[in-house]
């Protein structure tokens, strides 16, 4: 149980350290293009915490040594789903090869970090409760995570919304994570 706490409220300050650092960091180089900012962001802490891992030996704890099962994959529909909606709704359309690109740095990016924090290190953590458990502490924190938007330029229902659609997709993606038994897909 301290373990996890621990291992929360540390993923917690440092989201919010990183964030701040990265704010900084952009207002001080003037970027403006938010795919850019965002791909800075999300892959910077994907090789840094890719960089923790290894250093830490941690690959077997946050289930990156596994081998993925590709009877898994069809659990992955949901990240279908919003892929495609997002490459359909977005605004310009992603329809030159550098912003489909971006996309896909982007995605990677993004679910290297996410799922190293929360079905990496958050289930190892909380790997002494029942299974069911296990998927609700991940995409609670999870969900929560989200709720650091506050205050951050966009409306308050917006971030609620993001939390709690989070929340879901984590509990979905922890499901998948346990059943395959790796972070891989």
């Amino acid at each position: 149980m301290r373990s996890l706490v621990t291992g929360l409220c540390a993923i917690f300050a440092g989201i919010a350290l990183y964030s701040w650092l990265l704010d900084a960091v952009v207002a001080a180089l003037a970027l403006e293009n938010e795919q850019v900012i965002y791909l800075l962001n999300k892959g910077t802490l994907a090789l840094l915490l890719l960089l923790l891992v290894v250093i830490l030996g941690h690959r077997q704890q946050v289930a990156l040594n596994c081998r993925a099962r590709l009877s898994t994959v069809p659990v992955f529909w949901p990240m279908l789903a919003i892929v495609l909606l997002v490459a359909a709704g977005s605004n310009p359309p992603l329809h030159t090869p550098l912003s489909l690109i971006m996309l896909f740095l982007i995605a990677v990016a993004v679910g290297l970090s996410e799922e190293i924090l929360f079905r990496g290190y958050v289930m190892h953590w909380s790997r002494h409760y029942a299974v069911r458990l296990q998927i609700v502490i991940s995409g609670v924190a999870f969900g929560a995570v989200h709720l650091l938007g506050i205050g951050k330029g966009l409306p308050t229902e917006v971030i609620l919304s993001q939390a709690y659609f989070a929340a879901a997709l984590g509990m979905i993606f922890a499901c998948a994570r346990i059943r395959d038994g790796a972070l891989f897909l």
